[in-house]
């Protein structure tokens, strides 16, 4: 989240008096002087609101939209509670209110069995609530004897959206009960890749901390350099960056103009297809690459481009054959 950048009103706060006529800056000094106070008090206002500000303008984009699904999901309430059903996503809630307050060895008598060991991997995409329910069984077979094992990745957590809280994970720490296990060995990666990781993670957690995003530095402290260092296993690996000018919204005073998002676009493409030439050129097949987007929109647009290839000249000799199925579109 960026702080509102506007250069008009910057310079005139730095210099409240280069914008008035000789003729008036002397009788206008002192009121112009006053109000720059109040446009860099305004500023300050407008920087330390930014996230509501932000978030009230995103809500407001997508009320229509949360209106909708209000509707839809009364009616598939309705529908449930005339089929005597049940949705499948509401039995955490379900479990939670049934033993959320008994007894930690009532849970298992109404399981109706025994759970001895219990490992649950992606931990760091387990919401709360769910681990308030899980938390019963840990406890049940801790004081058994028996032992359970949590597998997770904070920097893997990617279902906040529907209750993941990674934050779950991050609070573990070393006690009589639990013991914490690092894996410092990356096997899946490539040493270039490896490498690299290690330092965007850590620097991108700085970044958030310097923009004052991550006031309690829980996430400075979850990436620093000797939580999330890894040790490369193979060889090779490649990373190239490509980082697009961030366009600035046209300022009229000033004489801007905005970037043209089909030329941006278009910029993308172009290094893309150079990109997939040189890899070809390394040897590397078709079959062995593969291209994410974001959006469904961004992966159409990637078809569409494709589908020009043969305007340069080496996918002539060398062209791609895309595969036809309604997952790709």
């Amino acid at each position: 989240m960026n702080k509102v950048k506007t250069d008009t009103i910057d310079k005139f706060i730095e210099d409240p008096v280069s914008k008035l006529n000789k003729k008036y800056k002397e009788q206008y000094d002192a009121w112009a002087t006053s109000l720059a106070k109040d446009f860099a008090a305004f500023r300050q206002c407008v920087d330390n609101e930014l996230k509501t500000i932000n978030s009230c303008e995103l809500s407001l984009q997508k009320l229509n939209s949360l209106r909708l699904l209000d509707n839809i999901d009364r009616e598939v309430r309705a529908l449930n509670r005339e089929s005597n059903a049940f949705m499948l996503a509401y039995t955490p809630l379900l479990f939670h209110k049934l033993v959320g307050t008994d007894e930690v060895s009532f849970v298992f008598e109404r399981a109706g069995t025994n759970f001895r060991h219990i490992m649950i991997d992606e931990f760091q995409d387990t919401s709360h609530l769910q681990w308030e329910n899980l938390s019963h069984l840990f406890c049940e077979t801790t004081s058994t004897g028996n032992s359970s094992m949590i597998v997770g990745d904070v920097k893997q957590g990617i279902y906040r959206w529907r209750g993941g809280d990674w934050n779950t994970l991050a609070q573990f720490r070393d006690d009589v009960n639990t013991e914490i296990n690092h894996l410092e060995a990356n096997y899946r990666s490539g040493e270039r890749i490896v490498r690299f990781n290690n330092r965007i993670f850590v620097h991108a957690a700085q970044v958030l901390d310097e923009d004052g995003l991550d006031k309690a530095q829980t996430i400075t402290n979850l990436y620093a350099e000797k939580e999330v260092e890894q040790a490369p296993k193979n060889d090779g690996g490649f990373v190239r960056v490509h980082i697009l000018p961030k366009p600035e919204k046209a300022n009229p005073e000033e004489g801007d103009a905005t970037v043209d998002p089909v030329d941006e676009a278009n910029d993308v493409e172009q290094k893309l297809a150079e990109q997939i030439i040189r890899l070809r050129q390394a040897g590397i097949p078709y079959d062995k690459m593969a291209i994410l987007v974001r959006v469904k929109a961004e992966a159409q647009r990637l078809l569409s481009f494709f589908a020009t290839l043969s305007a340069y000249e080496y996918f002539t000799d060398d062209p791609i054959q895309l595969m036809s199925d309604e997952a790709f579109c």
